[in-house]
């Protein structure tokens, strides 16, 4: 009986951990986008590919979050566009903000707030689904 109890205890334990480590995956996710959508245009965009990087990585290693894999995708994508174009550049500038072009600083944020938007809306629905009907 006690053997019974411990692999019921211990599945609880481990529902739980999950629980904490998907919660803990969704914060990453929102508050690197909000990072990165507000690194970009104040001229930190160099630094916003550590927040972009774990947006991605966060929402594919989310299981409630991989539905925004499209979002999370698409904010990498359109950094690495102008990242990419500053790599290869000979005679770039000192810094990718400086090396961007403007439309860069318009797509980049407005990208970022689709995800930001998207993450909300599906976390309104899952809490939606929570909820008991009455």
């Amino acid at each position: 009986m006690r053997h019974l109890m411990d692999s019921h205890t211990e599945r609880n334990m481990l529902v739980t951990t999950a629980a904490r480590w998907n919660k803990t995956l969704r914060r990453i996710a929102i508050i690197s986008a909000y990072a990165a959508t507000i690194l970009v245009p104040t001229g930190w965009a160099k630094l916003a590919i550590a927040p972009i990087a774990l947006t991605l990585i966060a929402t594919l290693a989310s299981p409630t979050m991989r539905r925004l894999w499209w979002a999370a995708l698409a904010l990498a994508v359109v950094y690495a566009a102008p990242f990419i174009q500053y790599a290869v550049n000979p005679n770039r500038a000192s810094s990718l903000s400086k090396d961007m072009d403007v439309i860069w600083w318009v797509i980049i944020p407005r990208v970022g707030v689709v995800y930001i938007v998207a993450h909300h809306l599906s976390q309104r629905v899952v809490a939606e689904r929570a909820e008991p009907a009455e």
